[in-house]
């Protein structure tokens, strides 16, 4: 695992050259505040041959959102999906932007980020980040994680390829 400062650069941005063994890329970030940096991100790693998760939906200004199906979806239901995405990933990209003079890292990305640490996962970083104490991505997360380090460990397309040939193989 390594953490690495990685900012939305082209001229320094690292290329994905081999087609059959993308990184998965998942972004993290405050909606509310890092908007610009997710779209930004997702069209520069894209670009640049990774294979990308980001927000499914801001929930801070999807008005259609807000009115049709978080009323049945909760804040934790997409939060979980979103942690589902890290655990999927190779990689997990901080959209750490700078708040009055400092880089912000909000409740729930430090969450995420605390989660990254504990999957492995290489993190980079949009601004440069020094971790303090009483940092949000210093959060215990074991009770979070307990729940889903449980999943097999195969490459995602081999899961889903086991998962469909139980499937099939099952008796009707």
């Amino acid at each position: 695992m390594n953490e690495l400062h990685v900012p939305l650069d082209p001229a320094r941005f690292p290329c994905q050259s081999d087609q059959h063994n993308r990184k998965i890329v998942t972004l993290v970030g405050s909606t509310g505040k890092a908007l610009h940096a997710f779209r930004d991100a997702e069209l520069m790693l894209c670009c640049a041959g990774f294979a990308v998760f980001s927000i499914g939906c801001n929930t801070k200004s999807d008005d259609a959102l807000t009115q049709a199906s978080l009323l049945t979806t909760s804040k934790q239901t997409l939060d979980a999906l979103h942690h589902d995405k890290l655990r999927l990933s190779h990689v997990c990209y901080a959209l750490n932007v700078i708040v009055d003079g400092h880089d912000y890292v909000g409740a729930s990305m430090g969450q995420e980020i605390a989660l990254a640490r504990l999957y492995g996962l290489d993190i980079w970083w949009l601004n440069r980040h020094v971790c303090s104490n009483t940092c949000s991505c210093k959060q215990d997360v074991s009770a979070i994680s307990s729940t889903r380090l449980h999943y097999n460990k195969l490459p995602y397309h081999q899961y889903e390829m086991q998962q469909n040939l139980t499937h099939f193989n099952e008796e009707p």
